[in-house]
């Protein structure tokens, strides 16, 4: 064992064992340990006492060449500086350190003075960092969102990712060019302090929506989140600008819809519904109150509309609406009673629009309830009366027309018989008979049809009116005013009827009103 040759009390001999970096005396030819202080031996998991007499194991000059050839140089030179070991500790592990050797004299012996710092923590420590910069740049490369890092007290930009190019249209190069208020969209300059104050206050992340500014001149709208750190000791920002232009176009646009529907909602007198298929909550318009009477307070859910169809009508009307909805169509109407909040059924036309998902699935179903209940009853009327008409005309057709052409298919049978026997008076009478028959059952025909074209009055006022239903009476072609031709036919047709030739008369006094 080599002697001591540092002397307790000395200031050597306290900087030696005091020190936090690992120092130890070795002899020059053999390389064992003469003194060794506490960090040392700790570094290789010894005590001092225990590596006093053992070698320096020092990997990489462990050969005698290598050996021989660093004491030369420090024959040489003096000193060696941040020589890069390895050294085996006692389990067995590879420490990585830097040393630095220098020859000393000690008690007339030539020394070797070591000073070693154990690098294995720092490197590990380093490896970690590149790791997390390998990572955090592979992050920020490929990350969709475009990412904006800038100086809060230069505005200039220290970097941007490639999705960032791609949103601007500015290349890396030219975005490390330029500042970060160049692609701002501001119309004054309080605008600019007002943005500078935000991004000054470290706490602030949401800075909401604002406009920025392409290459090519174009707007757009932005959601920006930034958080505020340090780097190389400056206030920087990283900023993710996400572009909602078409999101905020979207957001207006269904804004507006919802505005006019609900305008719409509020001045229509239908009763609008919204059913949200996903909570089955359903919102009504007011139209609910002013058609039905029932207050809009509640919960008028759909459980709450299926209880108030009609129960006839409940199963048919729900069965069509989860066809609809289970299917892949968007319409829907169906006619049925609804009880109204007075007690009475109403007779309803329910049309609604089912709203699907990229998916296909319904999600909402909107539509709205007309009372069609007075159309109905019109309608019933209006079907009543046609059937009375039919019931009136068909009686009116049996009790004139029908038994005036009866009797005339008998006088045509006795003419014929007479006629077949050579009693040509007879014959004539059954003939004129029949005639008048003919004529009458033609009056009776025009006074039905006349019945049916009540707009006569309204179109040609009472004189045309009366005019019109004379001629219904009359057997020949009424003249027109401008004519004042009474008949083509000789008037001893008329004069066996003493109702046909009133008829006559008020015709002349009518059409000499008329040209008068």
């Amino acid at each position: 064992m080599e002697p001591t040759v540092l002397y307790p009390g000395t200031l050597f001999y306290r900087v030696f064992h005091d020190s936090p970096v690992g120092m130890v005396i070795t002899t020059l030819a053999e390389g064992r340990y003469v003194e060794v202080n506490n960090t040392f031996a700790q570094m290789l998991g010894y005590t001092p006492e225990q590596l006093i007499g053992q070698t320096f194991p020092m990997l990489g000059l462990g050969h005698t060449e290598e050996r021989n050839m660093v004491i030369e140089v420090l024959r040489r030179a003096g000193k060696l500086g941040d020589i890069p070991l390895l050294l085996r500790t006692r389990n067995g592990e590879t420490r990585t350190t830097i040393g630095s050797v220098q020859l000393e004299e000690l008690d007339g012996k030539t020394y070797l003075v070591s000073m070693i710092q154990d690098l294995t923590d720092h490197e590990r420590i380093q490896s970690a960092l590149q790791s997390a910069e390998s990572r955090f740049r592979v992050f920020f490369q490929n990350i969709p969102l475009p990412l904006l890092v800038y100086d809060v007290a230069t505005l200039r930009f220290v970097d941007v990712n490639p999705a960032a190019c791609r949103q601007y249209g500015y290349s890396h190069d030219e975005f490390l060019g330029m500042l970060v208020s160049d692609i701002w969209e501001l119309t004054t300059p309080d605008e600019l302090d007002a943005i500078r104050q935000r991004i000054s206050d470290p706490t602030q992340t949401r800075l909401g929506v604002d406009r920025h500014r392409r290459k090519d001149g174009s707007r757009i709208d932005v959601d920006v989140v930034s958080y505020a750190f340090e780097m190389e000791d400056r206030p920087v920002r990283l900023s993710i600008a996400q572009d909602v232009t078409e999101q905020r176009a979207v957001e207006n646009a269904l804004r507006a819809s919802e505005e006019r529907l609900r305008i719409i909602a509020n001045v229509t007198t239908d009763a609008m519904w919204d059913r949200n298929l996903l909570t089955d909550e359903v919102e009504w318009s007011p139209g609910l109150r002013s058609l039905f009477g029932f207050d809009l307070a509640g919960d008028l859910n759909h459980v709450w509309w299926h209880d108030h169809v009609h129960p006839n009508d409940r199963d048919d009307v729900e069965a069509g609406i989860n066809a609809v909805l289970a299917g892949d169509e968007h319409f829907w109407a169906d006619e049925y009673r609804f009880l109204c909040a007075d007690g009475r059924y109403a007779n309803v036309l329910d049309r609604g629009y089912v709203l699907r998902d990229d998916a296909g699935h319904a999600v909402r179903f909107i539509g709205a309830m007309v009372d069609i209940t007075a159309q109905i009853q019109v309608a019933e009327a209006a079907a009543r009366a046609a059937q009375e008409e039919r019931q009136r005309l068909a009686r009116d057709l049996h009790e004139a027309v029908t038994q005036s052409l009866y009797s005339a298919s008998l006088m045509a049978e006795a003419a014929r018989r007479h006629s077949s026997t050579a009693d040509l008076s007879t014959t004539g009478e059954y003939v004129v008979r029949l005639s008048e028959l003919s004529q009458q059952a033609l009056r009776q025909l025009r006074l039905l049809v006349y019945g049916l074209r009540p707009t006569v009055l309204e179109q040609e006022g009472l004189v045309g009116a009366l005019r019109h239903r004379l001629e219904a009476c009359l057997l020949y072609t009424s003249p027109s005013p401008r004519d004042r031709t009474r008949s083509r036919m000789p008037s001893s047709a008329f004069k066996k009827n003493k109702t046909q030739l009133d008829y006559i008369i008020l015709y002349d006094l009518i059409n000499s009103s008329l040209a008068t």
